[in-house]
């Protein structure tokens, strides 16, 4: 019995040490760049309990952390101007000095052609080609980051957003806040233009997932209508390419493209309804296959883009003399004006040791010019339908 009730009384007495060893604790001080100016808006967190700079750089927490009696605590301070977050170790936690370095920032806002905010659009702030930093807008359409570092180059930023064309500003002018050069980017005003959304299926009504597709604008006069940018394909199917050709009087089409996702979707950035416009799909590697919209209503998907099933074709290649081309490599030129407005050329395909080689992309019929590299020729074949196991004998150029 008496054991029991020392047991009792020890354990309650080690229970009273630990909560002396880690009871509250309080703690003040001042967040300064290292020329002593203090730093506003600075997050500082002990344990738990985090708070905010005022505008002295000054800060304080109540009885609202927790701290062993004889040990350092760790305290971090977090700022949009700071590299990454600063963390010290103090023993007193009253009366603290914490010095930061801060770096250059860049700041600015996005809307669209109307002056509404434009909320989480991604934002790319750039010194040069590799020396950039991405973020998104809050809802207010604001944007703030830790700018990359400096250059000649003056200071671009970029913002994109679904249905939206890409717009950039620069911007050279440095204006000073904490002792460091910080950047105030013009507004970047972004123009709504379009959104093409459809589905690529198969012959046999299967999604063709990871199909290529892109979309051509004919005529549009993006000078003319204050564009200065290719549209970018919407961020939640992924990035991806984008061009133009230009005309006389400007761009005489313009061009996106991507791939469709695990369900055989798209959804590409494109011109305004008004417009005629190509989506134009292939399987990987395969023959491509078009839409022709005049007038389309883009609120609404768009109808489904059949493509055909991948060629098994397979044929050997040789030279002008008869002799096999071990690893050739081959590809194709369609002239298919009746799919795109122009020509259309596959991908590099490549025969393997003894010049065998398929050509998933070959239809039956159908007349293509072939370019073939290897074994220190380069040969080409005109008006030429393939066949399968039909040998294909390059003539020199």
């Amino acid at each position: 019995m008496l054991g029991s009730y020392h047991q009792s009384l020890m354990s309650r007495w080690v229970f009273v040490l630990v909560l002396a060893a880690c009871g509250d604790s309080s703690g003040r001080g001042t967040v300064l760049t290292p020329d002593g100016t203090p730093v506003p808006g600075a997050t500082v967190t002990i344990g738990d309990a985090a708070v905010t700079t005022n505008d002295d750089g000054q800060f304080v927490i109540e009885g609202s952390f927790a701290r062993p009696s004889d040990g350092p605590v760790e305290v971090t301070v977090r700022h949009v101007a700071l590299a990454k977050p600063h963390v010290e170790r103090l023993q007193d936690t009253d009366g603290m000095r914490i010095q930061v370095r801060i770096v250059p920032t860049a700041r600015g806002r996005v809307v669209d052609d109307k002056g509404k905010p434009m909320k989480h659009a991604s934002v790319v702030v750039r010194a040069t080609r590799r020396r950039k930093v991405q973020t998104t807008t809050d809802d207010e359409g604001y944007y703030q980051v830790a700018a990359p570092r400096l250059s000649s180059r003056p200071l671009e930023a970029a913002a994109s957003a679904p249905g939206y064309l890409t717009r950039a500003v620069r911007n050279e002018r440095k204006t000073t806040l904490l002792d460091t050069p910080h950047y105030g980017m013009p507004n970047i005003v972004l123009t709504f233009c379009g959104i093409a959304r459809g589905r690529v299926v198969t012959s046999d009504g299967q999604p063709a997932a990871g199909a290529d597709v892109k979309t051509i604008a004919v005529g549009v006069n993006l000078k003319e209508m204050g564009w200065t940018e290719i549209p970018e394909r919407l961020p939640e199917l992924g990035r991806h390419g984008a061009g133009s050709h230009y005309g006389k009087d400007g761009f005489s089409h313009a061009r996106t493209r991507g791939k469709t996702d695990s369900n055989g979707r798209y959804a590409l950035t494109t011109s305004p309804p008004d417009r005629v416009l190509f989506v134009i799909a292939s399987l990987p590697g395969g023959p491509p296959r078009r839409l022709e919209l005049k007038g389309v209503d883009l609120s609404k998907p768009l109808p489904d883009l059949v493509v055909p099933p991948l060629s098994k074709t397979r044929v050997p290649v040789q030279s002008p003399d008869g002799q096999p081309i071990g690893n050739a490599t081959v590809y194709l030129v369609w002239p298919y004006p009746h799919i795109y407005p122009g020509i259309w050329t596959s991908e590099w395909l490549h025969a393997d040791a003894k010049g065998w080689i398929t050509l998933p992309c070959a239809e039956p019929g159908v007349a293509y010019e072939v370019v073939i590299s290897g074994g220190g020729m380069n040969l080409r074949l005109t008006d030429h339908v393939i066949e399968d196991g039909e040998p294909l004998i390059g003539k020199k150029r």
